[in-house]
């Protein structure tokens, strides 16, 4: 889905990651901050909220969430939901 224009002078898009994580490792994200968006039979579900230039750019979102992701948190079962996604 794509993302919608957001007016801040530069002409950059809002975008919305949906994304889940083992419930093992939802723990360590919520001590860093992040809420969870919902809790499935996948895993649990967090979205990553951001603003950039252009639209289906993928390689810019992963790069994107993978350096919000705290620092111990190696990505391990990361499963992006790319058709709740817009981006």
């Amino acid at each position: 889905m794509l993302s919608k224009l957001n007016s801040n002078s530069f002409g950059s898009f809002e975008k919305h990651l949906i994304f889940s994580v083992p419930k093992q490792h939802a723990p360590l994200l919520e001590d860093a901050g992040w809420k969870v968006f919902q809790n499935s039979v996948i895993g649990t579900q967090f979205k990553f909220s951001f603003h950039n230039r252009g639209t289906g750019d993928d390689e810019t979102v992963l790069f994107e969430l993978m350096h919000a992701l705290p620092e111990t948190y190696e990505g391990n079962g990361l499963r992006v939901l790319w058709g709740r996604s817009e981006y």
